[in-house]
């Protein structure tokens, strides 16, 4: 609402470099929103994804968010890529250069995602006791770009 409160700049270090990570990534999938949506199939219950393709099957992004699932872990079955390419994965929650290259085959077949992201969710250490909940929940989102 326009306090001075509210400023980024008032933000802690932390909070600034998420802001601007975040930022840059969705420069680099936004003009998907206005593809394709699929609803990828999901091997545990409590879990949700939304996918948007490209025509021609050239990029796209995935949504993937773990609803308060008792499952940390599941698979994630993509729709409408290209089965005979390989993507080139990046996911938010890795650190930058930490991309994989993913065959088509194994991204339609299901794919491993594990939520809360490790790193990103210990940090420092692990949450204290009274923060414990938040260990069920997580999110990440996925950008999938064909490799020439």
């Amino acid at each position: 609402n326009g306090m001075s409160s509210q400023f980024l700049s008032a933000a802690p270090p932390g909070f600034v470099e998420a802001f601007q990570r975040n930022l840059l990534f969705f420069k680099q999938y936004r003009h998907l929103l206005l593809e394709d949506v699929y609803h990828p199939k999901l091997g545990a219950a409590g879990w949700s994804s939304v996918e948007y393709i490209k025509e021609g099957t050239t990029e796209s992004v995935v949504y993937i968010f773990r609803d308060k699932s008792d499952a940390a872990d599941t698979t994630i079955r993509l729709r409408g890529l290209d089965p005979n390419a390989k993507y080139r994965l990046t996911s938010l929650n890795d650190r930058p250069g930490r991309e994989r290259v993913i065959t088509a085959e194994t991204l339609t077949k299901g794919i491993s995602v594990h939520l809360p992201n490790d790193w990103l969710a210990n940090g420092d250490g692990p949450f204290s006791n009274e923060f414990a909940d938040q260990e069920r929940y997580g999110s990440d989102i996925w950008l999938l770009q064909r490799m020439p």
